[in-house]
């Protein structure tokens, strides 16, 4: 029979308010987080820790994301070249506001090493929108990720 190996928990707020030794980790219960603890200071430090994920494929529309217990959220995606029209990405998972960051990054046969994108034009929780030029340098297609607070 295997050993059991069990760490101590509890927690958040039972977490917030424990000094534990030094080099100890702890669990919260209820954000599913981890803690590593000094030996001083009341409630340790955070180790982010993905708590779900998506993997890209063809029936998520090649969309992926990490998101994390203390909320902060990794996602990403391809977008194909709409001509220089608007172009809507919908978001796998809503964030809290509209302070996250896109990342726009263009490839395809047809770039050249030009950054071409107009730009993000309207965010809200759930979606994007984007721009390209519509010059014969767009790119085919493009990869976005977006990273801030999941709602």
């Amino acid at each position: 029979m295997s050993k059991q190996w069990q760490l101590r928990r509890g927690t958040k707020a039972e977490n917030d308010i424990f000094t534990g030794a030094e080099g100890e980790v702890t669990m919260c219960t209820d954000t599913k987080g981890l803690r590593v603890h000094d030996g001083t200071t009341q409630g340790g430090f955070d180790i982010d820790t993905v708590v779900e994920f998506q993997l890209p494929s063809s029936s998520n529309n090649y969309t992926w994301y990490r998101k994390y217990a203390s909320g902060w959220v990794e996602q990403g995606g391809v977008k194909a070249n709409n001509n220089g029209n608007a172009t809507t990405v919908n978001l796998p998972v809503e964030m809290s506001d509209t302070n996250y960051t896109v990342q726009l990054t263009p490839s395809g046969s047809n770039y050249i090493g030009l950054q071409v994108w107009y730009g993000v034009t309207t965010k809200n929780t759930t979606s994007f929108i984007f721009y390209l030029d519509g010059s014969s340098q767009d790119p085919q297609n493009g990869e976005w990720e977006v990273k801030g607070m999941a709602a």
